[in-house]
């Protein structure tokens, strides 16, 4: 009987586990979460519209729009948020914009810090 409980018990909690950990929308893979955001700013948008958005997602901030060394021309970097299962992961999303300020890419980059 007590083998049953704890069995249970810990079948449980794998699933309480999976259900916390996949329903995550930032553990969703990079193209997923591009797909996601190139839904509410499509290629072709504004840069104003663009930063509207982010700065009512509360995702820009103007002392972090460092490049990661992909990026050029103009550019919008957003912070979108961060997870962890054993190391700190950071989502991060670039709007990449042409010489008239329309968008003409959106990338997103994962960075796991392991310190």
């Amino acid at each position: 009987m007590r083998k049953k409980v704890i069995f249970y018990s810990l079948f449980l909690l794998l699933i309480i586990f999976n259900i916390v950990i996949f329903s995550n929308p930032l553990r969703r893979s990079e193209e997923r979460i591009c797909e996601q955001v190139e839904k509410q700013t499509p290629i072709g948008s504004s840069y104003e519209s663009v930063l509207t958005y982010m700065e009512k997602k509360e995702w820009y901030n103007s002392r972090f729009q460092g490049n990661d060394g992909k990026t050029r021309g103009i550019y919008l970097r957003g912070e979108i948020g961060q997870y962890r299962v054993i190391f700190l992961t950071s989502v991060t999303v670039f709007w990449e914009f042409d010489d008239d300020l329309k968008l003409e890419q959106i990338r997103v980059w994962k960075t796991i810090d392991a310190l």
